[in-house]
């Protein structure tokens, strides 16, 4: 549990959550990874589109607010080349994120 490799693990069950429609399970994990290792932005990607899809839909454009401020680049279509084994999945994913506000 304290292996600078863990934090992977905690944001791979955010997606997993998020993919399996469990959001709120999904926000608990991505927020363990953030405060864990801040600088993993990913997990913030997981959290923005788990909360959008919640309906928290504020909170959701703070954490790309601040997703933004820590990787200013971001957007949907570079969050393409995250790793999703089915197309579906991956459509799901980009879908919260544009939902949660992150640009295109």
């Amino acid at each position: 549990p304290l292996s600078p490799q863990g934090v992977y693990a905690l944001c791979g069950i955010a997606a997993t959550n998020l993919i399996q429609h469990r959001y709120d399970e999904a926000v608990v994990w991505a927020r363990r990874a953030i405060a864990r290792q801040p600088d993993l932005t990913s997990s913030y990607r997981f959290l923005a589109a788990a909360l959008a899809y919640g309906g928290q839909l504020s909170e959701a454009r703070t954490v790309v607010a601040e997703l933004l401020a820590r990787q200013p680049k971001s957007s949907v279509s570079r969050s393409r080349a995250t790793p999703f084994r089915q197309a579906w999945m991956l459509d799901l994913y980009l879908d919260g994120l544009r939902l949660a506000g992150l640009p295109e």
